[in-house]
């Protein structure tokens, strides 16, 4: 038996859907495109909702919306996959790291006020491994500063906290609809915002800055050029096979819940390895199943691990420890998040993960404590 780090729960529903937009009239933007925006904007009482070609691009579109100068800054959580950084630069803002939480891994917003200049223009804030950080305290923060707050929503498509949906209380949420996400279409993303010159703005831009009109009346309309931009459109076969996950959103969340508590029963046994805190009135997305050990035996578990077939990965290592980044960021004033990066692993975590498969893995888990001295 060898178990995969992830498979999708895709089925005869999205296959049915694809084979309608494949004997359509459209393939990229169309119908299904709007269609499943209309839906998903509905899903967390949004107004507005442009769909893009992936989480990377609808970042970069929205930063570049902001119309940032050179040393404008972004702040954010160190905690994070690259596209997070690499946007807010090749957008041509500059990053600026607040450090987390070592019991929660979220960005600390007593951290944040502390970080705040003049030239603080946003702050992203990253919902990690499907908890929500606080954000009643950062847009009290936010508010009282004029700065806008960016989501990252990539892990938190069912979470909450204190009642408080993703999207609630900032200018724009990004989700991502990645191959390894809760909802997929392999690669997609969404921007969710309440703000019509925003989401106006948004389709522009993922068109080239283009406005072309959709052509519903036997009129030709000549379109034009209202700014620069890049083509990182959703297509409508990605889209349609988002909608019929839409309804499947919460059946699949309540099954990795299952597994959420079997995994917890499991390492409740071991004193050497750490959980991160599930912070009360939260309603954990459960997107990632990760746990902490020593840093200086988490590689040669992961591959021990790898090696007995259970597959892992680690989000994320520090990014003080990649070579573009280690150049620019202090990892003494991000302890924690660097801490964190060092001792993560990532196992299996999927609804169609089967109790032959749980208990398989388990006992390779048991054994590679072992082997460590893991107690």
């Amino acid at each position: 038996m060898k178990i995969k780090f992830f498979k999708h729960s895709l089925g005869k529903d999205e296959i049915s859907a694809i084979r309608k937009v494949v004997h359509s009239d459209f393939l990229s933007s169309g119908p299904y495109c709007r269609k499943f925006e209309k839906l998903f904007s509905k899903n967390f009482s949004k107004k507005y909702c442009t769909t893009f070609s992936s989480w990377t691009m609808a970042n970069y579109i929205l930063i570049k919306s902001l119309k940032l100068k050179k040393d404008d800054e972004i702040i954010l959580s160190p905690s994070t996959f690259v596209s997070s950084i690499n946007t807010i630069i090749l957008a041509g803002a500059k990053p600026i790291f607040v450090d987390v939480d070592l019991e929660t891994g979220l960005i600390d917003p007593e951290k944040i006020r502390k970080k705040i200049t003049k030239k603080t223009k946003a702050i992203l804030v990253v919902h990690l491994y499907g908890q929500m950080c606080n954000m009643k305290e950062i847009a009290k923060i936010c508010k009282a500063k004029a700065i806008k707050i960016i989501e990252d929503c990539a892990h938190c498509i069912e979470g909450n906290r204190n009642k408080i949906l993703p999207g609630e209380l900032s200018y724009a949420a990004i989700f991502s609809f990645y191959a390894t996400k809760n909802i997929t279409c392999g690669e997609g993303g969404a921007i969710i915002t309440n703000n019509s010159r925003l989401d106006k703005k948004l389709k522009q831009m993922r068109y080239h800055g283009i406005n072309k009109l959709i052509n519903r009346k036997l009129i030709y309309n000549h379109w034009d050029q209202q700014e620069i931009s890049l083509k990182c459109n959703m297509t409508d076969l990605n889209a349609s096979i988002l909608i019929p996950q839409l309804k499947k959103i919460e059946k699949n969340w309540k099954k990795r819940k299952l597994l959420w508590n079997k995994l917890v029963e499991f390492f409740k046994k071991y004193k050497d390895i750490r959980i991160l805190k599930n912070i009360e009135d939260t309603k954990h997305a459960m997107h990632l199943f990760t746990f902490l050990v020593n840093p200086n035996i988490r590689d040669k578990l992961i591959n021990n691990l790898i090696k007995n077939n259970v597959s892992c990965a680690v989000h994320y290592r520090p990014i003080t420890k990649l070579n573009y980044y280690k150049k620019i960021v202090n990892e003494k004033k991000i302890p924690n998040a660097v801490l964190i990066g060092k001792s993560t692993i990532s196992l299996p975590f999927y609804p169609k993960l089967k109790k032959s498969e749980l208990k398989f893995m388990l006992g390779k888990l048991k054994k590679s404590f072992s082997k460590f001295k893991i107690n």
